[in-house]
């Protein structure tokens, strides 16, 4: 979290300073796929893939690209931006540098403030504070006279004490092992299919709730036939072939289709809270047809749990996706036949 909070600032620092300390009243602008300053400049800003700057900048230079070199002096302040960075020149004034690999060479005779990816300082002199927030940091044969801020996951250079004149404050983050980065992710997901559905239930029994005069679930009579084999034929063509006609009907005729999208997204929702009611019926009449039909709603919802959290836990129960995915089109075929009266098959009346 520090190195984040590090870099952060670095690069903010960076765009918030650059508005107190940059003129942009009078600057010269290069633009390209690859530019190169051959010859002295005044105030100058370029943008471009690869930037080379081999002259000096009497003024600021202001430079973003996809891979910069500096080889010059610039007289004033610097702010520069890209995905490779690398600065063997002078700076006069202050330099802000954000990056993906930034590597500094030369002599910086203001603060600098760098947030990037990977840095390496190597035989350069930092004549004030040097604020860094970078995933590595290197620091080798250099000079700051200042003070040294820096946030960081892994350094690789010398010494910071025989390198820094002023005070330093450092704030290195230990990286878990890839055990327990493995061992993270998995209870996250645990504990995500823990809440997804326990808010399924929850949702669920405010649906029955509300509904103050459909006070018992009741179950239609599905089972493992051609009816259920047509409502998956119907929940797989609509998935596959509705998105696309969506698009379509939207390009010609928005903002009409929207209620439709609304209404489908509802069914969708539905389906999902439903699911477990929908595989319990067809358990029921097919499987453990002595068995309470409660009780068998109630093992689906545990079972679809821990079958959620199985499948996070031990990547090959993913191949019994294929027989939810049935069920799931089934559900979704089952309510796009009864359309609105879903619900009542659902849930009626004492």
């Amino acid at each position: 979290m520090t190195t984040k909070i590090f870099k952060a600032v670095g690069v903010f620092g960076i765009l918030f300073l650059s508005l107190l300390s940059i003129p942009t009243l009078a600057f010269e602008t290069e633009t390209g796929d690859a530019v190169t300053i051959s010859e002295p400049r005044t105030n100058l800003h370029v943008s471009a893939g690869e930037v080379t700057v081999n002259s000096d900048i009497t003024k600021d230079l202001v430079v973003a690209g996809g891979q910069v070199t500096i080889n010059s002096s610039v007289n004033r302040n610097l702010l520069a931006a890209g995905g490779q960075v690398e600065i063997n020149g002078q700076v006069g004034g202050a330099s802000r540098i954000a990056g993906g690999e930034v590597t500094l060479e030369g002599e910086f005779n203001d603060d600098v403030i760098i947030g990037a990816g990977t840095v390496t300082i190597s035989n350069a002199t930092i004549q004030g504070d040097l604020v860094v927030g970078a995933g590595s940091l290197s620091l080798e044969n250099s000079n700051v006279t200042g003070d040294i801020y820096a946030g960081y996951d892994e350094y690789t250079g010398s010494d910071l004490e025989s390198q820094v004149a002023g005070e330093i404050k450092e704030a290195m983050i230990d990286k878990p092992s890839e055990e327990e980065q493995k061992e993270n992710r998995l209870a996250g997901k645990i504990m995500s299919v823990f809440f997804r559905e326990l808010s399924a239930i929850v949702a669920l029994i405010v649906l029955i709730v509300f509904l103050s005069r459909r006070k018992r679930l009741h179950i239609p009579s599905l089972n493992f036939n051609g009816r259920f084999a047509i409502d998956v034929l119907v929940g797989v063509a609509t998935v596959v072939i509705l998105p696309i006609i969506l698009i379509i009907a939207s390009a010609l005729f928005f903002p009409i289709t929207i209620p439709v999208i609304a209404i489908l997204i509802a069914m969708a929702f539905l389906s999902t809270l439903f699911l477990p009611v929908y595989i319990g019926n067809l358990l029921k009449n097919s499987v453990f047809k002595n068995s309470s039909i409660r009780n068998v709603v109630i093992a689906t919802y545990v079972g679809l749990v821990l079958f959620h959290i199985l499948k996070v836990a031990f990547p090959p129960f993913q191949i019994l996706n294929i027989a939810l995915l049935i069920f799931i089109a089934g559900n979704f075929g089952f309510l796009l036949r009864k359309k609105y009266n879903a619900i009542n098959t659902y849930l009626t009346k004492r």
